[in-house]
């Protein structure tokens, strides 16, 4: 596994996702109690985008038909979203975030 730069703290407010594409991949990173947390982010029902999702605690709802997700483990937690979403370990340094990949 290797590190890769993906952005910069400043970039997600508190309580709030934001979408990164790393390696093709669009995944949802998100800024919660001063922790960060990284999921993939196109829900399991439907490919609807969590990062744009209203944030409660550590559950993330889709914008679109209202599944929701535990961000610190990927679980989905009500339907219609049918199974969960791959996590992915997220580190700040300084004021730069990282992905492992």
């Amino acid at each position: 596994m290797s590190k890769q730069k993906i952005g910069s703290t400043s970039d997600v407010q508190e309580g709030k996702g934001k979408q990164y594409m790393v390696n093709g991949q669009s995944i949802a990173v998100f800024h919660v109690n001063g922790k960060w947390f990284a999921i993939g982010d196109k829900c399991t029902h439907r490919g609807g985008p969590l990062h744009q999702g209203e944030v409660e605690g550590t559950v993330v709802t889709c914008p679109w038909h209202a599944g929701q997700f535990d961000i610190t483990s990927g679980q989905n937690l009500s339907p219609p979203a049918p199974s969960k979403s791959q996590t992915y370990k997220i580190s700040a340094e300084g004021n730069e975030l990282f992905l492992d990949i």
